[in-house]
């Protein structure tokens, strides 16, 4: 991981100097920090932390290639049933306070097809499991990092072994 640098930039508002941190070390911590927190409150479907991880400005990409808004992605999670996953090779960069994460994840449970950002042929894949790719922009305010946008790439590779230790959640 490169180290941390501030980088300056002008705000052509007001002309005032804006200066913000890249990489820096605790806020990538504090985001990898966020995922086994967002498997569990996934798995378990727990409303209160799956509303406390989602920005409100949330808007994601799901499979079917429509876009998703949280309170779409927490009923379609809400619905969901006996679902399994995994995050893997997570990499994360940070600027200030938006952060942009790049990973895999498996996924396998059952769906209802008529959710949002769902549909009968992407709840069908589910139920056999996937293995996508992800990019996941995280936005801090009020000292929290919350999920502000996310989107999935299925993947034709095989996932790793879960014992492989390339896993992380």
């Amino acid at each position: 991981m490169r180290s941390a640098r501030t980088n300056s930039r002008y705000n052509t508002g007001d002309q005032k100097l804006v200066q913000y941190l890249v990489n820096d070390p605790a806020a990538v911590a504090e985001v990898l920090a966020q995922y086994p927190r967002m498997k569990e409150a996934i798995v378990n479907r727990d409303y209160a932390a799956l509303v406390d991880l989602h920005d409100p400005e949330f808007l994601g990409t799901e499979l079917p290639g429509q876009l998703i808004t949280a309170d779409e992605h927490i009923q379609t999670t809400m619905n969901s049933r006996d679902l399994e996953m995994e995050y893997f090779d997570l990499q994360v960069k940070t600027f200030g306070d938006i952060a942009l994460c790049w990973g895999k994840q498996t996924l396998k449970g059952k769906l209802d097809g008529n959710d949002p950002g769902t549909s009968p042929s992407v709840a069908h894949k589910v139920s056999g499991g996937v293995f996508w790719s992800m990019l996941v922009v995280w936005r801090r305010t009020n000292g929290r990092w919350r999920l502000l946008s996310y989107q999935v790439t299925p993947l034709s590779e095989a996932p790793p072994e879960a014992d492989s230790g390339a896993k992380f959640g």
